[in-house]
């Protein structure tokens, strides 16, 4: 839901139609709903938003401007904005007429010198060729088309799956357990969670390169 969200905003920044906007509205809910992690990660999304929007200069100067178009990343934001909220908000509901107890099993202070547990632990628990696979692939595509990935239009993506990252270690640095032991118990399912976008931003990233390299060779 998260990756299908974020492919929709930017397929709205493209576009005039406000059928992408609908989908952002949905994968966006959805994500909302998805366990405890939903909220924060697309609050990465609309943060990554904001920045790519600032380095574009694509922002709106007046305020006027900012719902005059369907590609403009305000709407999108606000799409974002307002589908997670009725999402949680809907969810808050159900809470309070099934007596369901809300709690923060996921909450704890934060732990910044188990950083360096953290990052080795991380590196055993992806080592494997099946655990870990996909995250080479991924470190692989983007260290051959890091050019291409952080300019227009891929540097969204690239900026949401980098900020999802940044995210799922600060949330391994906050658990109520030991970080060592949430790493082995809870990596894989975080990183999968943004792996998927981060792989379609690698692979499209090295698609741009092959056509540039092609098109220099033809000259």
């Amino acid at each position: 839901f998260l990756t299908l969200a974020t492919l929709a905003i930017l397929q709205a920044q493209r576009s005039s139609s406000h059928t992408w906007l609908w989908q952002i509205a949905i994968f966006a809910a959805a994500a909302a709903l998805t366990k405890f992690e939903g909220v924060p990660r697309l609050a990465v999304v609309l943060a990554a938003l904001v920045v790519d929007a600032a380095l574009t200069r694509r922002w709106p100067a007046q305020p006027s401007e900012m719902t005059s178009s369907p590609s403009s990343p305000f709407v999108s934001a606000l799409v974002v904005l307002i589908a997670t909220c009725t999402a949680s908000l809907l969810w808050l509901t159900v809470e309070a007429t099934r007596g369901i107890t809300a709690n923060a099993e996921h909450l704890a202070q934060i732990q910044p010198l188990a950083l360096g547990s953290v990052l080795i632990s991380l590196t055993a628990v992806l080592g494997g060729v099946r655990t870990g696979g996909g995250v080479l692939v991924v470190v692989l595509a983007w260290a051959v088309a890091a050019r291409h990935l952080f300019s227009s239009p891929l540097r969204l993506l690239s900026l949401v799956a980098l900020g999802q990252l940044a995210a799922t270690l600060l949330a391994l640095l906050l658990g109520d357990t030991a970080p060592d032991i949430a790493v082995r118990t809870s990596a894989t399912r975080l990183f999968e969670q943004f792996l998927p976008l981060a792989l379609f931003a690698g692979a499209v990233g090295l698609a741009c390169l092959v056509a540039q390299r092609r098109d220099e060779r033809d000259l």
